[in-house]
C-alpha cells in the first residue's frame, strides 16, 4: 500500500515523464533511503559533534582543507563543463527546455553532470566536519545546516531539461567559492588580493534569484516540462534566498552601521575583517 502511494506521488511529480532508465543503476540514484539516512546522520553529527569536541583541542587542518578545496574546484569545474557542453552552451533553449529523449547521446552527458552534482553535495558535508573538528561552532548556523541537509535532494529528481540550469549555475558559483577558500589558506601574502570575498554572498543571492525566475517559465502552457520538477526545488531555493538575505544583512549591513556608529563616537576600530561562513 505504501509503495503504491509513493509510486502515485512520484508519477504525479514527474507529470507523465518517464524516468531515465540509464541512471537506475548509478550510484545512490535508485535508493532515496540512503539520501534520507545521510541527512539524518548529518543532523546528528551537527547536534552532538560540537559537544564531543568540547573535550578536545581544535585540530589544525590547514593542509587537508587546502586539498579538499582544490578537489572541490576540480569537481565543480568538471560539472560545469558537462552541463555546458551537454546542453546549455549547445542546443538547450533558455526560455523553456523540455526533457530530452533518453536516446540522445548528448542527454547522457547532462545526466552525468546532474548525477555528479548530487554526489558532490554528499562530499560537501565535509565542510561541517571541518568546522566541528576546528571548533568553529559559530559557523554552524541554521542556514548552513539547513542548506547542507537538503540541497542533495534538488539534484536527484531531474537528469536533464529545464531544471538543469541550476547545475550549470551552481557549479560555476562553487568554482568561484572554493577557489576563494583555497586561496585564503595561503596566508596574508595572498589574502590581500581577496578583496572580492564580500561579493561571494551577492553571487549566491544572484544565483538564487536567477534560478527561481527561470523556473517560473514552466508555468506557461506552451512549456512542455513538468511544473512540479522545477517549482518544488525552487520553493526550497526561495528559503535559501531568505536565509542568505538574513545572513547578509547581519554580517555586512548591520556591522557596517555599527562600525560607523563607533567611528562617530571617536573609537578607533583598527582593521575589521568580516568573515564569510563556508556555505554553498
Amino acid at each position: 500500500m505504501f509503495l503504491r502511494i509513493t509510486d502515485y506521488i512520484f508519477d504525479a511529480y514527474l507529470g507523465g515523464i518517464k524516468p531515465d532508465v540509464r541512471t537506475k543503476d548509478w550510484f545512490l540514484v535508485d535508493n532515496i533511503g540512503v539520501m534520507i539516512s545521510a541527512s539524518a546522520l548529518y543532523l546528528i553529527v551537527c547536534q552532538f559533534g560540537p559537544k564531543v569536541m568540547y573535550f578536545f583541542h581544535p585540530f589544525e587542518l590547514r593542509r587537508p582543507i587546502m586539498i579538499y578545496n582544490a578537489i572541490m574546484v576540480f569537481i565543480n569545474g568538471i560539472i560545469f563543463y558537462l552541463a555546458a557542453s551537454g546542453g546549455w552552451f549547445t542546443h538547450y533553449k533558455f526560455l523553456c527546455q523540455a526533457c530530452g529523449s533518453v536516446n540522445e547521446p548528448i542527454s547522457y552527458k547532462m545526466a552525468r553532470a546532474t548525477h555528479l552534482m548530487m554526489l558532490s553535495k554528499y562530499v560537501e558535508l565535509i565542510d561541517t566536519v571541518f568546522f566541528i573538528l576546528r571548533k568553529k561552532k559559530r559557523q554552524i548556523t541554521f542556514l548552513h545546516v539547513y542548506h547542507h541537509s537538503t540541497v542533495m535532494y534538488m539534484f536527484w529528481g531531474a537528469a536533464h531539461g529545464h531544471l538543469t540550469l541550476m547545475v550549470l549555475v551552481n557549479s560555476f558559483v562553487h568554482v568561484v567559492m572554493y577557489s576563494y577558500y583555497l586561496l585564503s589558506q595561503f596566508g596574508p601574502s595572498v589574502q590581500k588580493y581577496l578583496w572580492w570575498k564580500r561579493y561571494l554572498t551577492r553571487l549566491q543571492l544572484t544565483q538564487f534569484v536567477g534560478v527561481i525566475l527561470h523556473s517560473l517559465v514552466v508555468l506557461h502552457p506552451s512549456c512542455n516540462y513538468p511544473p512540479a520538477i522545477a517549482l518544488l526545488p525552487s520553493a526550497n531555493i526561495f528559503i535559501y534566498f531568505l536565509l542568505f538575505i538574513n545572513f547578509y544583512m547581519k554580517n555586512y549591513t548591520n556591522k557596517r552601521q555599527n562600525a560607523e556608529m563607533l567611528m562617530q563616537s571617536g573609537k578607533s576600530l583598527g582593521t575589521m575583517c568580516f568573515t564569510d561562513p563556508k556555505l554553498d
